[in-house]
């Protein structure tokens, strides 16, 4: 555990879950409301949003009341997939930022737009979001952790 950051083996695979949009006013002055969002899984992981940087797969969406949470699992043996790992590990990425197409919006009276219907089309590891609270977030299930321990770390 690195600057509050957990990463964590799940079943032998790279995971990392968390907060990919608050739904709150990001600093572009838009909403993305996440249960206007529209998806088919697995949606790809990049690496800062770069579409020939693909890191691995987001494999879980949950659109609460509170955001679009998400489990993500990072490819093993690829370089720039590894590097990620390692930056996330580290603490020096710990955010995420969604990629996708508006379908239907409205304006907002500050400027912005809120994107009331879109579909996802990736999910990235960023060091900088738009959304100030999408984050890579802390903790993990019981049994996950036990995995951990087992395996010394």
């Amino acid at each position: 555990r690195l600057n509050g950051i957990t990463k964590f083996m799940s079943g032998g695979k790279r995971t990392i879950r968390g907060l990919a949009n608050s739904g709150l006013t990001d600093r572009m002055g838009d909403i993305v409301e996440p249960k206007g969002g529209r998806w088919t899984l697995p949606i790809p992981l990049l690496w800062q949003h770069k579409h020939d940087q693909p890191i691995g797969w987001v494999r879980q969406i949950d659109a609460k009341s509170d955001g679009l949470w998400i489990t993500a699992e990072l490819a093993e043996g690829i370089g720039k997939a590894d590097e990620a790992w390692r930056a996330i590990e580290s603490g020096l990425v710990d955010s995420y930022s969604i990629g996708f197409q508006a379908d239907d919006w409205s304006p907002l009276p500050t400027g912005g737009k809120r994107f009331t219907s879109w579909t996802l089309l990736e999910v990235s590891v960023v060091t900088i979001p738009a959304d100030p609270a999408a984050k890579i977030r802390r903790g993990m299930s019981s049994i996950d952790r036990a995995v951990q321990i087992a395996k010394g770390a």
